[in-house]
């Protein structure tokens, strides 16, 4: 049974969760919060705690109010809160692992493109301009922004070169990478049916269950973050991501509080 539980007197938690595998961050909703579905498939809208009866499922970017907050769930690897919400025509419950308090992405894919599109005029933390062999110097810099949306405080940094996005780090304060692979899971939705249908086309396996088994271990690989302890936690994102500019690879970094660091590396280089 899940229960009612009182709301945090801070909004955001921190929560530091390097070599703790069990441990996570929320956004923690309060009551007049407006959140929006983050399930690329829909999120069910049930009629009561613990999955009652689906009053519908709520379209991919849906607009709700939180109403309520309950006690914590796991649902696709993800911990979370369940909460009571009331869209423009239902009131009902959801689970709070595929809320987001941002309007949801676009399928594009760019972190920074996504936040400047809802925050146009981020302020710059610093800026710094770098050597490259190849790009032009006003295409070669380091620069730090920061995003504010009511109240949220985003860090990005990125760094331009001689091959565009060398290096993206991204400070997302009560983020943690379960809710990053959901976020990113609704970024790369594209891309992701791209990857399932070239699984299921490819012309070099002949057989058709094979080819759907594959595009369901890739499915299945997406919802489940696969962490190795190199350094930080790495999650390894796409294991085969088409991209315009060929097969990629890309892995986060998590450094805890919030921080990661995006790497996007061509199997080709491999």
């Amino acid at each position: 049974m899940v229960e009612k539980v009182s709301l945090p007197a801070i909004g955001v938690a921190l929560i530091t969760f390097l070599n703790c595998s069990r441990c996570y961050a929320q956004f923690n909703y309060a009551p007049g919060d407006t959140v929006y579905c983050l399930k690329p498939e829909g999120l069910p809208l049930y009629d009561q705690l613990d999955r009652g009866n689906v009053i519908q499922r709520l379209r991919y970017g849906k607009r709700m109010v939180v109403q309520d907050k309950y006690g914590e769930d796991t649902f696709d690897y993800i911990r979370d809160h369940w909460y009571k919400v009331q869209t423009d025509s239902a009131v009902g419950y959801v689970f709070g692992g595929y809320l987001w308090f941002m309007p949801a992405p676009p399928p594009g894919g760019q972190i920074e493109m996504y936040l400047r599109r809802y925050i146009p005029k981020p302020r710059v933390l610093s800026k710094e301009n770098l050597t490259c062999a190849e790009a032009p110097p006003d295409k070669c810099f380091k620069q730090v922004l920061e995003f504010t949306w009511k109240g949220r405080k985003i860090q990005l940094t990125t760094e331009y070169g001689d091959h565009e996005y060398i290096y993206e780090a991204i400070h997302f304060p009560g983020l943690d990478a379960e809710h990053l692979l959901a976020f990113v899971r609704a970024a790369y939705r594209n891309t992701i049916e791209m990857v399932v249908s070239n699984i299921l086309n490819n012309p070099y396996q002949q057989e058709k269950e094979k080819r759907e088994q594959l595009a369901r271990e890739f499915r299945e690989a997406l919802l489940k973050p696969n962490f190795t302890d190199v350094g930080g936690r790495r999650l390894h994102v796409f294991p085969n991501m088409f991209s315009m500019t060929g097969l990629e690879q890309m892995d986060v970094e998590d450094l805890g509080n919030g921080k990661f660091i995006f790497e996007y590396t061509s199997i080709k280089d491999l």
